[in-house]
């Protein structure tokens, strides 16, 4: 039975892979995602959200098949059924959060993947998605519990199969709603970081001397107008374009023998 639900489990916890990063910044696709009016975390959430509905409708029937070829002995109830689904999308959300963070690495190295090799590896070992957590030692099981994997596998399948009592759940549910905000706020501050636009001014007198404009020139050169120059009054006025009169007195000028 375990199995049999940790099925259900996988398809609501696919995410982003955080591999796909280190291509989209790369290749400069993120600077398209940067330009969508929505934030590219909700849009890319919203979007595998979306996609489990279909992917949930293709495991039914590879459920009944297993039902029937196994015969589990579990009967869930309507209430566990449905704690069951808002812990299995809390799961969803923690793992999307997880793999986003990791993938936001991408914006410093294009070299994330051995860390990202490690997070995977620690995720099958403490969160039930390799083997169930009550055959691991003691020890383990107490790691797992304060790390966020448990609460996106182990956490789901035994509330559905019933071995949570109602105090479990409920404090199973809360350590769900704390990783969310944990993981949510780690992604808010690293987006910030990695998407902030330094100061132009900054930026300037950090640069090498020769190198360095100035303010005037440089929004002189902004308008498309060439670098102004000053006239015999004091006043300074635009060299190009040049007016009507001054072309007149060029072409004449060049005429002449």
């Amino acid at each position: 039975s375990y199995y049999i639900v940790w099925t259900l489990v996988r398809v609501f916890n696919l995410a982003l892979a955080p591999g796909a990063w280190d291509w989209w910044v790369r290749t400069g696709r993120i600077a398209n995602d940067l330009l969508h009016p929505v934030n590219p975390y909700h849009r890319q959430l919203a979007s595998m959200a979306g996609a489990k509905v279909v992917w949930i409708t293709l495991w039914v029937p590879v459920a009944v098949f297993l039902t029937l070829l196994f015969r589990p002995q579990f009967s869930p109830s309507l209430l566990e059924g449905t704690v069951f689904f808002v812990t299995a999308w809390a799961g969803y959300v923690i793992r999307f959060n997880v793999l986003w963070l990791l993938g936001l690495v991408s914006f410093w190295t294009t070299r994330a993947q051995a860390l990202i090799e490690v997070i995977i590896a620690m995720e099958l070992l403490l969160s039930g998605r390799l083997v169930p957590m009550a055959i691991m030692p003691g020890w383990v099981q107490t790691v797992s519990s304060w790390m966020p994997f448990k609460w996106t596998f182990e956490f789901p399948i035994e509330v559905f199969i019933g071995q949570l009592t109602t105090a479990e759940i409920w404090q199973g549910l809360g350590m769900q709603l704390l990783w969310i905000a944990i993981t949510g706020l780690g992604i808010v501050a690293v987006w910030r970081n990695a998407t902030s636009i330094p100061n132009s001014s900054e930026t300037a007198r950090n640069m090498p001397g020769p190198t360095r404009a100035s303010s005037g020139s440089t929004a002189s050169w902004r308008r498309g107008w060439a670098p102004s120059r000053a006239s015999s009054s004091g006043t300074r006025r635009s060299a190009w374009p040049p007016t009507a009169s001054t072309a007149r007195r060029r072409t004449a000028s060049s005429r002449s023998p």
